[in-house]
């Protein structure tokens, strides 16, 4: 029962959403979408990325801070994932029913003391 717990609760901080690679050559990006910057050792999650005179600017943690443009090593960007989506939610009601069946088996017991079994003659 502990196991089926802890499987719910893993899932229920899996996301719904993957990122998708973007070329930094020839990035499309749009305002008001979320993309990861790794710079260096460190990855980003930042918002309202934009290109202007060789340097990244972008809104992290409602600041706006620049970042030279050879020192971003990669840029992802956020996309809502259905597969994801319907895999948990598949996940969560499987978890949930074989908890529910698990409960009601374990309140289930079966008295055998008064079965007499006897070969016929």
């Amino acid at each position: 029962m502990k196991i089926l717990l802890f499987l719910l609760m893993m899932m229920s901080l899996t996301s719904c959403y993957s990122y998708r690679f973007v070329d930094k050559a020839s990035a499309s990006l749009e305002p008001n979408k979320t993309y990861r910057l790794q710079i260096g050792e460190k990855r980003l999650k930042v918002k309202n990325l934009q290109l202007e005179n060789g340097n990244f600017v972008f809104t992290k943690d409602h600041l706006q801070q620049s970042v030279l443009q050879d020192r971003v090593i990669l840029i992802e960007e956020r996309q809502f994932s259905y597969l994801k989506t319907i895999g948990l939610i598949v996940g969560i009601v499987t978890v949930v029913s074989a908890a529910a069946i698990l409960v009601a088996l374990s309140n289930f017991r079966l008295d055998f003391s008064n079965f007499n079994f006897q070969m016929p003659p």
